[in-house]
This record gives C-alpha cells, sequence and structure tokens, in this order.
C-alpha cells in the first residue's frame, strides 16, 4: 500500500533568497548561451528543411521560436540573464 509522504517533524528552514552570486550567474548565462545557440541552429535547420520539402506553412512557427531565441540572446548579451531566462 502506497503512502503520502509526510513533512518531516520539526522547524522547517527558512527559504533561501532568489538572488544569485555572481559566479552563479555566469554558470547560468554560460549554460543559458549554448541553450540558446542551439535553439537559433536548430530553428534555422529546421525552418530550412521545411522550406525545401515545400511545407512554408510549417516553418512558420520554427522561425518564430528562432526569432525568440534571438531575442533570449539580445537580452543575454545586455546582461539581463532573468530575463533571457
Amino acid at each position: 500500500m502506497l503512502r503520502a509522504m509526510e513533512p518531516p517533524a520539526g522547524p522547517q528552514p527558512a527559504t533561501p533568497p532568489l538572488s544569485l552570486s555572481e559566479g552563479e550567474k555566469a554558470r547560468v548565462a554560460s549554460n543559458l548561451r549554448v541553450c540558446l545557440v542551439a535553439g537559433i541552429v536548430g530553428s534555422i535547420l529546421g525552418a530550412l528543411a521545411n522550406l525545401l520539402s515545400g511545407k512554408l506553412p510549417h516553418s512558420l512557427p520554427i522561425v518564430a521560436f528562432g526569432a525568440l531565441c534571438g531575442l533570449a540572446w539580445w537580452l543575454l548579451g545586455r546582461g539581463h540573464v532573468r530575463a533571457a531566462a
């Protein structure tokens, strides 16, 4: 028989603040940069494949995704890590 997990007894620790240290912010920015490059390159290749196969309507959402990745890349370059994420 499965039982629901019960919270541990005693006082709970306070939740940590949501602010990031400079090292964590650099790590997040680096990981985000890799994801954005993959998104931009993948959307270009996907849209190109759909265009070459004659599926213009199917390539438009992929182009829109690439544009969103480009906007996030621009925000990341301006130092707005949270907004880019």
